[in-house]
């Protein structure tokens, strides 16, 4: 079965305090949890990692690397929405560069930082860990696009 994303203003179900809410909520967690992933060293999501290597290859601060690729990674997910209804094939373009980025720091390197055990943890069950934040921690929150069967 095939899936595309919907993106009509009629989706849009969230008043935008409740959106202004959720995003301060979701940066303010996601910036904790990358701090703790990273100072534990038990490895971090892709991006994460991506930027993290990035940071040690060029010498600069892991904030600056963070914040530099962030923005260039929130203006292509915003192109990428408009332009793939595929949702697999928008999933692979997502965790292309930060692999890339990882692969390209690591031939100049020769050293992987950030990458470990925590990093299979969230490739293999980031998806299911969001769907199950949904349903049971904030079940009226929805999203701004859903994934319909095309038959």
């Amino acid at each position: 079965m095939r899936y595309v994303l919907s993106r009509s203003r009629q989706t849009i179900k969230n008043p935008l305090p409740q959106r202004w809410l959720a995003l301060v909520l979701a940066l303010v967690v996601n910036a904790f949890g990358n701090g703790l992933s990273v100072a534990s060293n038990m490895g971090t999501s892709p991006w994460t990692a991506s930027k993290v290597n990035l940071s040690h290859w060029l010498g600069t601060s892991v904030g600056l690397a963070i914040f530099v690729v962030s923005c260039l990674a929130t203006i292509a997910n915003q192109l990428l929405l408009t332009c793939h209804d595929n949702v697999v094939i928008a999933q692979l373009l997502t965790f292309t560069p930060p692999v890339t980025i990882i692969l390209v720091c690591w031939i100049n390197t020769h050293q992987l930082h950030a990458v470990n055990c925590g990093t299979l943890f969230t490739l293999l069950f980031n998806g299911a860990l969001i769907g199950l934040a949904d349903r049971f921690v904030w079940p009226q929150l929805h999203h701004n696009f859903r994934a319909k069967p095309v038959h």
